[in-house]
């Protein structure tokens, strides 16, 4: 989503834009737009071809960036400043004898050590300064391609026009009709002379980042919720095939003094490990919800604490593992009052006694009254 948003904001800068070699392809949309689109702030400019490609050749050599005309594009000074005011960007200055760079953010770095002198129109200008920020320059006729230069307007003028665009903020939302309506004109240019004219809106772009968001999302999000039932399936299969194993044991702890309610505790903790350490690794590559969250592995609502065992219809997502362990365990009167085992100390366990747990020796009510944890044999 995030990537649709930042290509979204490059594409449109402003609220409606409009590029074409043939300016006088402008009058046409600037009659639409004065009659069926409310704006705010509008802008009616051109941007020039500067001598050479010296800043593209820079570029080419410091940067990750490809060619896309054959010399700089330039933009005259009153024209970059009215679209900063439009949106909203502090004012900058220009001396005589100065140019500036405006590019996109990722040409910033590159350029921050280029400090080398422009002929403009005869006469040679100095840096004055790198400027940033989505301004349309990755568009067919746009602000430049990833960058342009700014002298003054003097000097701009007497440079041939590459194309000439419009700028524009509106009061609110180009709608669907009113893009449509400046659509039509520019169809009816391609028609009669094959001049493809360029033309954005940001309410489009947003429509279409959203259009694209959703298609990459959904199937994502689809997948990862069947992949994470498949392992929770897979998981639980495995858990109740050791049924038979798991009831000996705790025949066993039974028989070592711990009740019902502990036995449920230490499975509890245990089944909470066992379906939350796959999704561990999942869980910290990101930061948005895990898919498939709801009805996750493990319990019912995604939940790994061991209390979602004891809430009503968790069995309508995964059985209730500790019924099924605990369930017909053979649990013998005994009269010894033994002190019962505690679930920490069951944890701990030697593996040959839990191991040893399915041989049952015969009952006896001995107790062993010599040591102060009196064991039930």
């Amino acid at each position: 989503s995030a990537m649709f948003q930042s290509r979204m904001e490059k594409a449109s800068a402003f609220d409606l834009y409009i590029g074409t070699k043939n300016e006088a392809h402008l009058d046409a949309y600037q009659d639409q737009i004065r009659r069926s689109v409310p704006v705010t702030a509008v802008r009616r400019y051109a941007v020039y071809q500067g001598e050479d490609t010296q800043v593209t050749d820079y570029l080419a050599d410091h940067a990750s960036y490809h060619k896309f005309s054959s010399r700089d594009m330039l933009m005259a000074f009153s024209d970059y400043a009215a679209l900063r005011a439009m949106k909203g960007w502090p004012a900058v200055t220009l001396e005589t004898g100065e140019y500036l760079i405006h590019c996109q953010d990722y040409l910033g770095p590159s350029l921050a050590d280029y400090r080398q002198p422009i002929r403009i129109s005869g006469q040679t200008l100095e840096l004055a300064g790198i400027e940033t920020g989505p301004l349309n320059q990755n568009l067919w006729d746009a602000n430049g391609h990833g960058f342009v230069l700014v002298v003054p307007d003097e000097l701009a003028r007497n440079c041939p026009v590459s194309h000439g665009a419009i700028a524009a903020m509106t009061e609110e939302p180009v709608s669907g009709e009113q893009f449509a309506g400046l659509c039509a004109i520019r169809d009816r240019y391609d028609a009669a002379e094959g001049l493809y004219d360029t033309l954005y809106s940001k309410a489009d772009q947003e429509t279409e980042a959203a259009s694209m968001s959703a298609m990459v999302v959904f199937p994502l999000y689809y997948l990862a919720l069947v992949l994470t039932m498949t392992a929770a399936t897979i998981l639980t299969v495995q858990q109740l095939s050791e049924t038979d194993r798991y009831r000996g044991q705790f025949a066993l702890l039974r028989k070592l003094g711990m009740d019902r309610r502990e036995m449920r505790r230490a499975l509890g903790c245990q089944f909470a490990i066992y379906y939350a350490m796959p999704a561990a690794g999942a869980h910290c590559s990101s930061l948005s919800p895990e898919p498939g969250r709801r009805g996750g592995a493990g319990n019912h609502d995604g939940d790994l604490s061991p209390r979602s065992h004891h809430r009503p219809g968790a069995g309508a997502v995964l059985p209730d593992l500790p019924v099924l362990y605990l369930d017909g365990l053979y649990q013998p009167e005994t009269k010894c009052p033994a002190t019962r085992v505690t679930g920490a100390w069951t944890v701990g366990l030697p593996s040959a006694i839990i191991g040893a747990a399915g041989a049952q020796g015969p009952e006896t009510d001995a107790c062993q009254e010599e040591s102060p944890w009196r064991l039930c044999l």
